[in-house]
């Protein structure tokens, strides 16, 4: 039976007092409901509805980029390989920008990512692939007309028309995401490796990417920058 302080918060909120409770055969001692658990499983609900939405958007990402590169289009991966304090991406943010300008993704919107839109522009001018960091201390926030601080360290990978590896890549992440499978995306940082892109199943990432990523490589900039950057792309569901 509920208690009197139970009765009194139904009765004030207009329920009856054996709402909730089955006229099974169990009984009502084990099939009441429990507004606790409830909420716990909604909070999950929409936690999987987002890992989902973020999925679908990474997906529809490589498809662009897929699409683009066949087309005859150059294009630029701008992508947060790290971040500290308040910025406003943090690692595993990425935006595809081609001549239009920005086609899909966000590194966090507003004067930063125009920025980066326009560094991205110079880099299909350029061809040259690398990494820049941005340390927004309250004068540079102000600056770029931001209300909070933090650094982010983005690189930006010029990508040639009819790259037949990335294309190739792109047709293999679209492939994951639709069967859910485990995989990983590494990128090589270096100066040599100019970028390089590269995707792992789960269990294949060889021992010499796993020891090049150092432990802060995605959650803070540093001077000298891990070799590789590492990111989950598909967390997948199934055993």
């Amino acid at each position: 039976r509920l208690s009197t302080y139970g009765r009194r918060r139904k009765a004030a909120a207009g329920i009856p007092e054996d709402e909730g409770r089955s006229a099974g055969c169990c009984g009502n001692k084990f099939s009441k409901v429990s507004i606790g658990h409830s909420g716990i499983g909604l909070k999950f609900e929409e936690a999987h509805k987002a890992v989902k939405r973020g999925r679908g958007k990474m997906r529809k990402l490589f498809s662009i980029l897929k699409d683009t590169l066949q087309s005859g289009q150059d294009a630029v991966l701008v992508s947060v390989v790290a971040s500290s304090g308040s910025a406003p991406r943090g690692a595993g943010a990425h935006m595809l920008v081609t001549r239009k300008g920005r086609v899909r993704g966000t590194v966090g919107g507003g004067a930063v990512e125009h920025e980066c839109i326009q560094r991205a522009l110079g880099v299909l001018d350029s061809k040259n692939s690398h990494l820049e960091q941005f340390r927004l201390r309250p004068n540079q926030a102000a600056d770029l007309g931001m209300v909070c601080g933090g650094d982010i360290s983005v690189f930006f990978r010029y990508i040639s028309s009819g790259d037949e590896q990335m294309i190739d890549l792109a047709i293999r992440a679209i492939r994951m995401f639709d069967q859910d499978r485990k995989c990983w995306l590494a990128m090589d940082l270096s100066k040599e490796g100019k970028g390089q892109m590269y995707l792992y199943e789960e269990g294949d990432l060889p021992k010499k990417v796993q020891v090049a990523v150092c432990a802060k490589a995605r959650s803070e900039p540093q001077e000298s920058p891990a070799k590789y950057y590492l990111e989950k792309l598909v967390q997948g569901s199934k055993v």
